[in-house]
């Protein structure tokens, strides 16, 4: 019901139950009010009026009375108490708020109904100040007992009596002001005392009741815990049983993992269902019951079985026909039936050819199988074993022999031996596995058994003549068994004869004297009589007569005199092609091929030319046996083989069992598949059409039935068919049409490992051989015919070794293959490609390649030069030089002239950089190629003497410089012009010891590589040795002694007066702040060079030490970006002010054994040119392939000369100043810094290869090291215009690209390109797909095309396919040029592998592994090396246009990176290590550099 003096929105039940006890006491004291009284008064004043009365309305009404009473009295000493009143009761007000809106608004409105009061009695506040703080106290314990206990219904209880008598002190506060008159009466608070002496009573009940309710709770507790302690006690058992549940569902999903890992590394499992065990089940249907049951109880047999009789070899034997297999497949299965512990495994040899690596994981995945069912658990040794390592035959023995280890005892049963004695290759792969299996039964005799069964031949005699040998053909259970089975069959066929035993026994003894205990001519036997015999009198008088056959070839050569003359042509040609056939062939196979041989138009057969397969079922009985399920949809897809053996046999030697023009030879199957090849619809290549490759009537490959077949095995039939010159010319006519095209790309689909190359077992030199492709003879001798056929083998091969990744890969899109490019003598060259593609060799010339090939590609790409040493006699060298021009349009290059360059070997110091053991030459790793062109092509180097094209386009020799002037260099490297000036390099060590590197002729690894087996030098991003390089002082330049003062360049530099925007100011940030470690850091897989001491030179490669402290961020050791990292997060020990650190134990200085560098400028109008400036300086580490570069207009030169460390030479004013570029991440070196000015002259362009490695710690100096980490960092910066030499660049834009991860990295040939553009850069790698990045090198969009985007680096979106040799040979990538669409790729000269000659000083000892030049059984093949090629790509219809590269990587600001840093004063280790101490007795202490703090603020 709803109370009418309740509050609006208050609502309560008939026993107030639902009410909050305020509510309740608010109810109770208006109903015990009397009736004289304003029932409610205080209450309707309190609750009235649209506003509810808050703290500030109620500062505002004591504001207005003390305004309204400043005219009579001064109130404040009467309001300043209730105001203090207020601010303690806010926090209880508040606290009551959360409860119940309805306190709020009764004691709010209370306190303002007694301040209106104010103008009735002046000294209210005053005289019920106490009151009011007593009953603040009380009101706040009540409201936190009733936080605590209100849902106690007796708390409730006493709550509401509480909250009565604080109604009843308000309500009576209320009264005495009505009632009084100012000054007149005076207020009575007697009441008041004695309501807050019953409300203090009521905060007394409360407490005890909280007491006796807290007991209550307390006991409620313990006996919860209790509760959830006995549930706690349940859920732990059932946790356990639960987690036991888990633990087993996890450790069996593991072991299926771990099984069915193992078995798809094993592989096989469906061939040996469908062949193997569906044999095995076929044989024990097919056994007569009550037969074989004789082998048990034989002694010979029973003690093999049990393990009593050694060897553990049991060889049965007999002639072909009694039993063998059937005896096989009884005995295995009752072992298996008699002992489910032990394991069986078994192979049937047939028609089949298998390796014996093929045969050992068929019984590996039987085995398997035996130790999954066996085992709760596969071995996780056993798993790593298979996974780690590919299936080869060593490693597939090694599972074999783990797997026998671990069960209770193995069966191996092997049959048909026989089968696999000839040819002799065959027999070797069946050795592999039979030596295998002998030497596992010697090692572990009583748990591996062995049963072979198989004809008594020689070579197996001799393998098998120590174990236990049994014959079965005069035992006396096979001629039971025969008579077992003659008795029923002749009561199945004759039943008649059951009525009269004698007359049958007397047949079954005629019949038996015939076979001879031999099931196979029994068989056959009977089923001549059911065709002969039509009644029990025609049995009698036939077996009397003796009209059965005698023989083998008696009973075949009568089934095929049998065959109707008009069968016997379809019969020759199913014979034929079942009996020679290298795999059983399936129906529908062989009706494809049988429908091809008969057909009249054998190059367009049609449908209705196959067989019927009711025809094929006429001639298939009794001697093809086809294994099909019952209807002849099933029989189409049947696999048919001839019944057994014998009956190859006999057309071996009865090939005109049919009639003298009807012989069954191999050259059937070997017509049949060269003819379905040859069929037009394979004149053109298979295309792709909604998703299934078609032929170009559109019909799917997959209805092709016999194509898989014949593009696997044609050659190989041909092998054994006799050479003539019609077949020669048959054979050639095929290889040479475009239908071979179609067949390489059938077998690049279907056939499994076609285009692989294969090695034997045992050999040391691990030679690699690829398959054979053509029939044995068609190359084998010296005549004509077969010389043309070797060249279209070496053609072949050609071929192969180039495109093997793009066949293999089973793309099946070989019209990406470069046709064209395999050169105008190879018969391949004429198919037609999806590209146009090109070669740098003239019809006429095809040489073979040699190691001294050296190509020079113009930067337009249209002038190709091709240099080869021809010939050197003593000290006379000549050389071809080929100048080739690339026309605009798809147009094949050019071949403008040939020049023979004659030179001396002292003119160009020749043996600096070859040298020679007779007629073997070596090259020094890592020092400067023989011979190089200038990137425009105009100039060309040949050891040390320089040459430059004349006006005819002739290089001749430049006067002036040579080897013999003093101011010139010995040896040069690379080399500049600029108008009149020549600039020449070169980078050496001082000491120059030099050591033969081993070739490595089994894998060609010879070039240097960055290994991991250096010395420790600190990386540049480190510190280091770059922070000592940085302090660039005169006095660490060295000069000839020839060279005066008046020569000598001085290091001076000036700002740029020109103000530019600069968007990298505050990125100055420098690397070298602080000095670290120079032996703490590792450059593995980059070279080692300076700051190695004698004990350095003499450590062996790998047992040089890193500092255990080498490893720490680059942020805690030179101070830059706030101490934050580059790369991964880094904590700072301490709080925050002092970290440590390590200094460097022993302090890089440039020394003796340091690399040196020089330069030299030459006037070359002078006559004869003299120098005008030369450097020479020491650097802390090398960089390679890294030119100098001449302004277009201005006498700068800037080269990079190695730790970061870049010259800036005015060559003819003679001064210089270096700056250092430091690499973009710690623990990295530079490989190379390519510098290229644009041809404005007003910005530099610079292109720094980059290689990352953490160094290793001592625990895993042992371990594999993490891959080498390979970024490209690019960088533009602006030159000066008015102080053009004077003033350094500056960085104005910045590219990192990631390039990926390699384990080693050849710096004798980088397998990089760069072609400068304008505004791009396309950088290219060496690689089998192209890999070319598009980097823009300016950051403004508006200069570049839009299709950039937000991007700054670009890749092709669609995958172009590279020569497989393009991985080791330079790609050029130059994009289309004016008046053309094409972009141009060009892939640079492929050539032989050479020894080299090492420098230890120079690489640290290292060895560059990464192989350059073919393999050498190229070589033995007759390979032609391929000179350079090339190829046209639309940028938009070949590869899709450009996409965003994700390899951008981005580069964290304010760091300094790609700033041109410049050089600071160097630290001294002994004059400025002058430290303070806390220690007066010691103001000079004697500190040494090992440790440092370093404040980091």
């Amino acid at each position: 019901m709803t109370d009418s003096n309740a509050p609006s929105g208050s609502t309560t039940s008939r026993d107030g139950r639902d009410c909050s006890a305020f509510q309740r006491a608010l109810r109770q004291f208006i109903n015990n009010l009397p009736e004289k009284s304003k029932k409610g008064a205080l209450i309707q004043a309190c609750t009235s009026g649209g506003n509810a009365v808050t703290a500030e309305s109620i500062n505002e009404c004591i504001r207005r009375v003390e305004e309204r009473r400043t005219s009579r009295h001064k109130i404040e000493k009467f309001l300043s108490p209730v105001v203090r009143v207020l601010r303690a009761y806010d926090g209880v007000i508040n606290s009551l708020v959360s409860v119940d809106p309805m306190p709020t608004a009764l004691i709010w409105g209370a306190l303002k109904v007694v301040i209106d009061g104010v103008d009735r009695f002046t000294s209210l506040f005053e005289t019920i100040r106490t009151e009011l703080v007593t009953l603040t106290v009380q009101i706040t314990h009540i409201n936190e007992y009733e936080d605590l206990y209100g849902k106690s219904e007796e708390m409730q209880n006493i709550l509401c009596k509480s909250y009565i008598n604080m109604f009843r002190f308000w309500h009576q506060v209320d009264k005495e002001c009505g009632r009084c008159r100012a000054i007149v009466f005076s207020f009575r608070n007697t009441k008041l005392q004695k309501i807050i002496d019953n409300l203090q009573s009521n905060v007394d009940h409360i407490k005890e009741q909280g007491s006796i309710i807290e007991a209550r709770r307390a006991e409620d507790e313990r006996q919860r815990g209790r509760v959830e302690a006995s549930k706690a006690d349940q859920g732990r058992i059932e946790t356990r049983h639960s987690f036991q549940e888990v633990r087993a569902e996890q450790q069996k999903e593991r072991r299926d993992y771990y099984y069915s890992a193992t078995q798809s590394w094993i592989g096989l499992q469906e061939w040996n269902e469908a062949n193997n065990c569906i044999r095995h089940r076929n044989n024990l249907n097919a056994r007569q019951r009550g037969t074989c049951d004789w082998l048990a109880r034989h002694s010979v047999y029973s003690g093999w079985q049990n393990g009593i009789t050694n060897p553990s070899i049991f060889w049965l034997h007999s002639p072909p026909g009694f039993g063998k297999t059937f005896l096989c497949s009884h005995a295995l299965q009752l072992i298996k039936d008699s002992d489910p512990h032990v394991a069986v495994t078994y192979h049937f040899y047939r028609e089949e050819h298998h390796t014996g690596c093929e045969t050992l994981r068929i019984l590996a995945g039987q085995l398997l199988e035996c130790y999954g069912k066996h085992s709760t658990q596969v071995d996780e040794k056993l798993y790593l074993q298979t996974q780690r390592r590919t299936c080869s035959l060593e490693n597939i023995q090694e599972l074999i022999t783990i797997l026998v280890e671990s069960l209770p005892r193995t069966y191996f049963f092997i049959d048909g031996l026989d089968q696999e004695v000839s040819p002799h290759s065959r027999w070797t792969e069946a050795l592999t596995v039979l030596d295998f299996l002998v030497r596992l039964s010697m090692k572990s005799p009583d748990k591996v058994r062995i049963w072979c069964s198989s004809q008594s031949q020689p070579c197996i005699r001799e393998k098998l003549k120590d174990v236990i040998m049994f014959d079965i053909k005069d035992q006396l259970g096979v001629r039971d068994d025969v008579t077992l089975y003659l008795s029923r069959v002749m009561s199945r066929y004759y039943p008649e004869l059951d009525q009269e035993a004698d007359e049958k026994d007397r047949l079954l003894e005629h019949l038996q004297k015939r076979v001879d205990g031999n099931f196979l001519f029994a068989s056959l036997m009977i089923d001549d009589l059911e065709e002969e015999a039509g009644s029990l009198t025609d049995l009698q008088e036939f077996i009397k007569q003796g009209d059965l056959p005698k023989t083998w070839d008696d009973f075949y050569r009568k089934k095929f005199e049998k065959i109707a003359p008009p069968m016997r042509r379809l019969a020759y040609n199913v014979f034929a092609l079942v009996a020679f056939a290298r795999r059983p062939l399936r129906v529908k196979e062989l009706r494809e091929a049988v429908g091809l041989l008969q057909s009249k138009t054998p190059h367009s057969p049609k449908a209705a030319d196959m067989p019927l397969i009711r025809r094929l079922r006429q001639l298939f009985s009794p001697m093809i046996e086809v294994q099909i399920g019952g209807s002849d949809h099933d029989l189409d897809d049947s696999p048919c083989r001839l019944f057994h053996s014998t009956v190859g046999n006999f057309l071996m030697k009865n090939s005109d069992v049919l009639g003298h023009n009807l012989p069954i030879t191999r050259r059937i199957i070997a017509d049949a598949c060269l003819g379905y090849l040859s069929q037009s619809r394979y004149a053109e290549l298979l295309t792709v059409s909604g998703g299934e490759w078609c032929d170009i009537r559109g019909e799917n490959m997959d209805q092709h039935q016999f194509l898989l077949y014949a593009a696997k095995y044609w050659d190989k039939h041909l092998d054994h068919v006799p050479e003539s010159e019609e077949l020669h010319r048959h054979v050639q006519t095929f290889i040479t049409s475009s239908n071979f095209q179609t067949c390489i790309q059938v077998q690049s689909l279907g056939v499994e490992h076609k285009f692989a190359v294969f090695g034997r077992y045992g050999d040391e030199d691990n030679q690699a051989y690829p398959l054979r492709v053509f029939p044995q003879w068609f190359t084998k001798d010296q005549s004509i015919p077969s010389k043309q056929g070797a060249k279209l083998c070496r053609d072949y091969h050609r071929f192969v070794h180039d495109w093997r990744h793009l066949l293999a890969g089973e793309v099946g899109e070989i019209d990406r293959c470069w046709w064209a490019a395999l050169g105008p003598r190879n018969f391949l060259s004429r198919w037609h490609g999806r590209y146009t593609s090109f070669i740098y060799q003239a019809d006429e010339d095809a040489h073979h390649g040699s190691w001294q090939d050296y190509d020079g590609v113009s930067m337009s790409s249209d002038q190709l030069k091709r240099l080869r040493l021809h010939s050197r006699y003593n000290d006379s060298l000549e050389f071809i030089c080929e100048h080739w021009s690339l026309p605009v349009g798809d147009r094949a290059p050019i071949l403008e002239k040939k020049q023979t360059i004659s030179a001396h070997a002292k003119a160009t110091n020749w043996f600096l950089y070859s040298k020679y053991s007779g007629d073997e030459s070596t090259l020094r790793i890592g020092a400067a190629a023989p011979a190089m062109f200038s990137p425009d092509c105009r100039f060309l180097r040949i050891g040390a003497q320089l040459f430059a094209l004349d006006d005819q386009g002739t290089y001749v020799a430049m006067p002036g410089p040579h080897v013999e002037s003093e101011p010139y260099p010995a040896d040069v490297e690379v080399f500049a012009f600029s108008q009149r000036y020549a600039v020449v390099t070169r980078r050496r060590n001082t000491k120059n010891t030099n050591q033969r590197a081993t070739r490595d002729r089994k894998n060609n690894d010879f070039n240097k590589r960055i290994k991991e087996e250096t010395n420790s030098v600190a990386p540049v991003s480190e510190g280091g040795d770059d922070e000592e390089s940085s302090a660039d002082s005169e006095s660490d330049f060295s000069y000839a002694s020839s060279v005066d003062s008046a020569d000598r360049a001085y290091e001076t530099w000036s700002e740029c007066s020109t103000e530019y925007e600069d968007d990298f100011e505050d990125d100055v940030i420098a690397p070298w702040t602080v000095p670290v470690d120079g032996d703490s850091s590792d450059s593995s897989g980059l070279e080692s060079e300076g700051n190695m001491s004698d004990a350095d030179q003499s450590e062996e490669p790998g047992s040089e030490s890193v500092s255990e402290d080498a490893d720490f961020p680059t942020s805690a050791v030179v101070g830059y970006g706030h101490w934050h990292s580059d790369d991964e997060d880094y904590d700072l020990e301490g709080e925050g002010t002092h970290h440590q650190i390590r200094l460097a134990r022993r302090p890089w200085t440039r020394g003796p054994r340091d690399p040196q560098v020089s330069l030299t400028v030459f006037n070359t109008e002078c006559s004869p040119p003299s120098r005008i400036f030369y450097f020479s300086y020491k650097v802390s580490s090398m960089i390679f392939a890294s030119p100098p570069v001449v302004h277009p207009s201005e006498p700068l030169v800037v080269w990079p000369l190695g730790g970061g460390e870049v010259l800036f030479a005015d060559f003819v004013a003679n001064t210089y100043f270096l700056r250092k570029l430091r690499p973009s991440t710690r623990y990295t070196k530079h490989v190379f810094m390519k510098c290229h000015f644009s041809s404005c002259g007003l910005y530099l362009h610079m292109a720094s290869l980059e290689v990352q490695r953490k160094p290793a710690s001592t625990s895993q100096r042992n371990a594999e090291r993490d891959p080498l980490k390979i970024a490209l960092l690019v960088s533009t910066y602006r030159i000066c215009g008015h102080k053009t030499t004077k003033s350094p660049p500056t960085l104005i834009h910045r590219v990192k690209v990631h390039m990926g991860f390699a384990k080693s990295l050849s710096v004798s040939e980088l397998p990089y390109t760069l072609t400068w553009m304008p505004t791009e850069l396309y950088f290219t790698c060496s690689s089998k797909v192209l890999r070319v990045y598009r980097i823009r090198l300016f950051k403004n969009p508006d200069r570049l095309d839009k299709t950039w985007g937000e991007h700054d680096v670009l890749m092709p979106k669609r995958t172009i396919f590279l020569p497989g040799t393009a991985s080791q040979r330079k790609v050029y990538y130059f994009p289309p040029v004016v008046g053309s669409t094409k972009a141009r790729v060009i892939v640079g000269s492929e050539v032989r592998a050479y020894d080299v000659e090492m420098d230890e000083n120079l690489f640290g000892g290292q060895h560059d592994n990464i192989p350059r030049g073919v393999p050498e059984q190229v070589d033995a093949l007759g390979v032609d090396l391929s000179p350079p090629i090339g190829c046209y790509l639309d940028e938009t219809d070949d590869f899709g246009g450009w996409a965003n590269s994700n390899n951008c990587l981005d580069i964290p600001e304010a760091l300094g990176i790609g700033k041109l840093d410049r050089r600071r004063e160097r630290f001294d280790y002994e004059d400025d290590c002058d430290c303070s101490s806390s220690n007066l007795d010691d103001p000079t202490p004697s500190f040494k550099p090992v440790t440092a703090w370093i404040c980091s603020k």
